[in-house]
């Protein structure tokens, strides 16, 4: 749900203290099965996704995690403490403007509504304001009313706020008609 770096890292904090969104835990458990089984850790899907259930649970997933930013030189506090990572000065909430479901998300139309917050190169020479970004609400498959909030934007300059909103607001497409929600995970081969 989050775009943005300290969002993304807060969402991923969450995730290891088991409360990330439920379509991203699906791809991590699905994946995570995949490499508990190769490791011969665990001999069917249900006891590898029981052990990966277990490191979020007691929270070794997440202890691993501080160990591995302490390492890279960075401060574990961080990963205790999500609250420490920065966040932009303004937070404005995109509002719905009509009832339905939403059926459609332009994921190019949010990725550029980052960048012109500043949370991504415009140019190589660009400066990357790590604080910006825009937390998603509502994903497909949702049931939306009128002045429910779509997205909540970051942004530290109101005039590129402005333009990320318009840009979410055109991203999201709203059906009158309910919306089959869709599994991340369409299969698995091995």
């Amino acid at each position: 749900n989050a775009i943005g770096n300290s969002l993304e890292v807060k969402e991923a904090i969450l995730s290891l203290n088991g409360l990330g969104p439920k379509d991203f835990m699906e791809v991590v458990y699905a994946l995570g099965v995949e490499m508990v089984l190769s490791s011969g850790k665990a001999g069917t899907p249900e006891e590898a996704k029981e052990l990966l259930m277990r490191t979020i649970e007691e929270k070794t997933a997440l202890d691993k995690f501080a160990e591995f930013v302490e390492a890279q030189g960075g401060d574990k506090r961080f990963v205790y403490q999500p609250e420490l990572l920065p966040l932009a000065s303004i937070q404005l909430q995109v509002m719905n403007t009509e009832e339905g479901y939403v059926s459609h998300i332009l994921a190019e139309e949010i990725g550029l509504a980052s960048l012109v917050l500043g949370g991504g190169r415009m140019t190589k020479e660009s400066e990357i304001d790590l604080s910006v970004g825009i937390l998603l609400h509502k994903k497909r498959g949702d049931m939306v009313r009128s002045q429910d909030a779509l997205a909540t934007i970051y942004a530290n300059d109101m005039e590129k706020a402005k333009e990320a909103y318009g840009r979410i607001v055109r991203a999201y497409e709203i059906s009158r008609e309910p919306v089959e929600e869709v599994s991340m995970v369409k299969g698995v081969i091995r």
